[in-house]
């Protein structure tokens, strides 16, 4: 299994976070094979000495492109995950926020992966359902048109995505996908606070 993290820009907190979680997953190391930092400040992680963190430095081009092009920003999550995946293949791959730390052993999850199960953190409901009013206007947005060769309807749900987490044998058709379902949604002009999330949630 792969953990990737994607840390970008000068907050110390940022860093501070993201430090704490690869530290708190390598006590329980059994299930991981590499924690993958794909960021733009690598000076942040070096101390950590430890063979399985490897610091994959990106910068402003890279994330220009990863982009896209309607320049989406939280397109670049996707992206992240879809480079890790193709360095690192037959592995799953496991995407966390820096803010999100390993308290128990990650054996039931691994497992979950083992099995072909995908994961992402709290199911948040079906997007015709939740109540901000973001979310409001991307159900009526989105409800019956076609995004990536998906119609949304009443069933479809949003997950948080601050884990991603996606089984070895699936990852080439969910990532796939979440970017032609993101990329839809943005050329159709969708309110883009979410559009990411719940790409990879329908994905």
């Amino acid at each position: 299994m792969t953990l990737l993290y994607f840390v970008f820009g000068t907050d110390t907190h940022n860093h501070l976070q993201a430090n704490f979680a690869i530290l708190s997953w390598l006590a329980y190391g059994k299930c991981i094979d590499r924690i993958v930092v794909l960021t733009d400040a690598p000076d942040f992680y070096r101390f950590i000495d430890d063979d399985r963190v490897v610091l994959q430095a990106t910068d402003r081009q890279q994330l220009d492109e990863w982009e896209g092009p309607h320049q989406f920003f939280w397109r670049v999550k996707i992206k992240a995950i879809e480079d890790v995946a193709a360095r690192y293949p037959d592995r799953h791959v496991f995407y966390q926020d820096a803010d999100t730390f390993c308290f128990n052993d990650p054996a039931r999850l691994k497992a979950s992966l083992d099995a072909g199960r995908n994961l992402m953190h709290a199911r948040e409901g079906a997007l015709s359902e939740l109540p901000t009013s973001t979310e409001r206007k991307m159900w009526k947005q989105c409800q019956g048109k076609s995004f990536g060769g998906v119609t949304i309807n009443a069933d479809h749900n949003m997950w948080n995505a601050g884990v991603v987490a996606i089984s070895a044998s699936k990852i080439p058709q969910v990532v796939s996908k979440a970017l032609a379902i993101c990329d839809d949604m943005c050329a159709a002009g969708v309110t883009r606070r979410l559009i990411e999330q719940f790409a990879l949630s329908v994905a």
